[in-house]
């Protein structure tokens, strides 16, 4: 929380209307011909300054009020308002909302890619079938290899009766 109230320090402090206009030019081209670019009058500016400043006041005032000058008072207010407070604590609930609309979905589309995308897919089509092919072909080859000089020239001459037959079809 302190590091967000020493932003927000920097911030106004660097967003003082009429006073620092370093950040405005900094931004100018990127907003150049933009019709969302709005130049409020000096009035509407000394308005929104006293506004923010007595609003901010206000705020500092109630709160010594309810902690200070008065301790005790908030604990009150949590049992008049016992509803209101749950809505608070719970920040607006949209935590729940959040888990509801986004984080379940995206455990149950996780959960789906991960026992029938990835397990029917991926292991048993790509990878299971890969593999079986491999498989195959090495039990092919494993009966071919016996070891006996006979069958490995049996193989050669067979091979080459192969070739020249190709090239005699294909020379025809």
């Amino acid at each position: 929380m302190s590091l967000l109230a020493v932003a927000a320090v920097v911030g106004g402090i660097v967003l003082v209307p009429k006073t620092t206009t370093w950040l405005d030019t900094f931004l100018e081209p990127t907003f150049a011909g933009s019709s969302v670019v709005v130049n409020p009058s000096d009035s509407l500016l000394v308005l929104g300054l006293i506004l923010g400043t007595v609003l901010g006041l206000l705020g500092i005032f109630v709160a010594y009020t309810i902690w200070v000058r008065r301790p005790g008072t908030s604990a009150r207010w949590v049992e008049r308002f016992s509803g209101l407070h749950r809505v608070f604590v719970n920040k607006w609930y949209f935590d729940e909302l959040i888990d509801l609309l986004v984080v379940r979905p995206a455990l149950w589309f996780g959960r789906w890619g991960q026992q029938t995308f990835e397990r029917v897919f991926v292991n048993g089509t790509l990878i299971g079938g890969t593999s079986g092919i491999v498989r195959a072909g090495s039990a092919a080859v494993r009966a071919a290899q016996s070891g006996f000089l006979r069958a490995y020239a049996a193989l050669l001459l067979f091979g080459v009766v192969a070739v020249g037959l190709y090239f005699l079809i294909r020379s025809a």
